[in-house]
């Protein structure tokens, strides 16, 4: 039970609420083990089961009714002087000793069962992180498969990406053969049509009429630039249809001539009437007698398709490298940076982009 319902014999237990005490089995007061201890009381004595405090095991007057009233005075009988009490001998150091070490037993029981208490605390703790850290350890090593798992597979396409890209690079070295194959054809295709027109001139910015005669046009021409041109000279003529259908220019005149010498002395006489001549009195409208602004005529050879394109593709060359002349000769390109710069042939659209 709680010490606050005792009646106490020694400090009143003020101040030492539920310490060590033990009760006087004569007055049944409680009394603190460390007021006796501190006192002359025999430690030994603390730990019998009818224990009396100091108070109780005090020797009692005899006289039963103790109010001490002094009896008469005999003077036959001699008063001795009374004893002193006899001073109560130190405790036993050995008793003490005892005492000591069964406090220390108490103490060290107690201690040990606080002891077992955190160790039992201590490993059920443990074992409860054990369990965590393993399904933690669990989880990770989950990952790690995953993770190994991941980089086998990403290995795989590493393989697979450098093989595809051998491959890529073999198909390359490989399409290289048929690509030039396909270059040259091309260049032998283009060689072919443009021979086809070897006795072909083109004539540029005619104006066009209704009901127009093409091979009068062609035999005005000729005796205006000074060449005997008949019509037994000319196979065919006609107008062409213009590469860019929303081009206010009239459609160019192709003629073709029987014998490529008729075709070369036509073309001679053009360059040689325009040689002397100034820009505005070069070949033009007026010449041949339409009426209106003069508009001046262009005499050149009847290019190829693939030609014509990269006749075009140089005079916007020239334009933006600051080459002076553009000319075309036997259905061939030719450019000149200046007058005593060397002749470049054009003959394909790498020659263009590595003009300087």
């Amino acid at each position: 039970m709680s010490s606050k319902n005792n009646e106490w014999g020694c400090c009143g237990g003020s101040n030492k609420e539920d310490n060590g005490y033990i009760l006087c089995n004569t007055c049944r007061k409680t009394f603190h083990l460390a007021c006796l201890t501190s006192s002359t009381v025999n430690p030994q004595n603390l730990i019998e089961p009818s224990w009396n405090c100091p108070t109780c095991t005090t020797p009692q007057p005899k006289n039963p009714n103790n109010d001490e009233t002094p009896v008469r005075f005999n003077p036959n009988i001699t008063i001795r002087a009374t004893k002193r009490q006899a001073l109560q001998s130190p405790p036993d150091n050995a008793s003490e000793y005892t005492f000591k070490e069964d406090m220390r037993s108490v103490v060290q029981e107690v201690v040990r069962k606080e002891i077992d208490g955190l160790n039992t605390n201590l490993s059920n703790s443990l074992q409860l992180f054990s369990t965590e850290l393993r399904a933690v350890m669990n989880e990770m090593k989950d990952i790690k498969d995953s993770m190994n798992f991941m980089n086998s597979k990403f290995e795989d396409v590493l393989k697979e990406q450098a093989e595809v890209k051998k491959t890529l690079s073999d198909l390359k070295v490989e399409n290289l053969t048929p690509k030039n194959t396909i270059k040259d054809v091309c260049t032998r295709l283009n060689m072919l049509e443009q021979n086809a027109r070897s006795n072909n001139v083109e004539i540029q910015c005619i104006p066009e009429k209704k009901n127009e005669n093409i091979v009068e046009i062609i035999t005005n021409i000729g005796k205006v630039i000074n060449c005997n041109i008949s019509r037994d000279n000319i196979s065919h003529c006609t107008r062409i249809a213009k590469l860019n259908p929303g081009s206010t220019r009239p459609r160019s005149i192709v003629a073709q001539f029987n014998t490529i010498q008729s075709r070369n002395l036509f073309m001679a006489a053009a360059i040689n009437f325009n040689k002397p001549k100034p820009i505005h009195d070069k070949l033009n409208s007026s010449h041949l007698g339409y009426e209106g602004s003069k508009t001046p005529i262009f005499i050149t050879d009847h290019l190829s398709p693939t030609n014509r394109a990269l006749h075009i593709a140089a005079r916007s060359a020239a334009k933006e490298k600051g080459y002076k002349y553009v000319w075309i000769k036997n259905g061939r390109i030719y450019m000149r940076k200046s007058d005593k710069a060397n002749c470049i042939t054009i003959k394909d659209m790498d020659t263009i982009h590595k003009l300087k």
